[in-house]
């Protein structure tokens, strides 16, 4: 099976035949669309968020884990890193 996340196997040039959608992008375009990105922006109904991945998480969390809204990239990976570790840990956690 073909690993989609290996840019390796993928034939051409960033931002010449194709835009790498990743924090590690050769452009700038790429870097800002990677989901983990600082982009602020402000939902119209949950508010304010620095980061898209940061959103996706926070409406999957029941209850709502606020401390998600500032972070991005690093942080935010470690932070749902340790949720879900915490989340396995505990026997009345839903599943």
């Amino acid at each position: 099976m073909k690993n989609i996340f290996d840019v390796s196997t993928i034939d051409g040039v960033d931002g010449v035949d194709h835009i790498n959608i990743h924090g590690d992008g050769i452009t700038k375009l790429g870097r800002l669309l990677d989901m983990n990105a600082k982009t602020p922006f402000v939902h119209p109904e949950l508010g304010m968020f620095n980061c898209v991945s940061g959103m996706w998480h926070y409406v999957n969390t029941r209850p709502r884990v606020e401390e998600l809204r500032p972070l991005h990239g690093g942080p935010l990976r470690h932070k749902v890193n340790q949720m879900t570790r915490d989340a396995a840990e505990d026997p009345y956690a839903p599943h």
